[in-house]
């Protein structure tokens, strides 16, 4: 007898660093993973952080955590013990984003600007490349 883990889709990216955009709510849902990754670079704990676009990358946007001050710092909301959220409607809206559900995405450490840089072209709930 061979006994298999049985498991929902939406659990298997738990341990990647992933994003996921909720449309409806247009909030960024930060996974457990992604929260280490930023306090690791940023070198403490955060509760505030600057969404930053690049407009000669259309399809991309960075997260950099900051100190509550900072000119445009956001306040991180909590939707679990470690799932962190973020208000980001004015962002979809610079990124001209029509989705209307929530799709997830890796996110990485870019150290040349010093923050974590989603590529909304690598779409990871349909498991295809944009």
């Amino acid at each position: 007898m061979v006994l298999m883990v049985v498991s929902d889709k939406r659990f298997t990216n738990r341990t990647k660093a992933m994003i996921s955009i909720n449309s409806k709510l247009k909030r960024i849902v930060m996974n457990k993973s992604t929260r280490e990754m930023l306090i690791e670079h940023y070198k403490k704990e955060f509760e505030h952080v600057l969404l930053l676009r690049d407009p000669e990358v259309p399809n991309a946007f960075w997260i950099r955590p900051c100190e509550p001050e900072q000119e445009g710092a956001r306040q991180l909301g909590s939707a679990s013990g470690s799932t962190r959220l973020i208000s980001c409607s004015m962002l979809l809206k610079e990124l001209n984003w029509h989705s209307t559900k929530t799709e997830s995405f890796p996110i990485f450490w870019d150290s040349s600007n010093d923050a974590a840089k989603v590529d909304l072209t690598q779409n990871q709930k349909e498991g295809i490349t944009k």
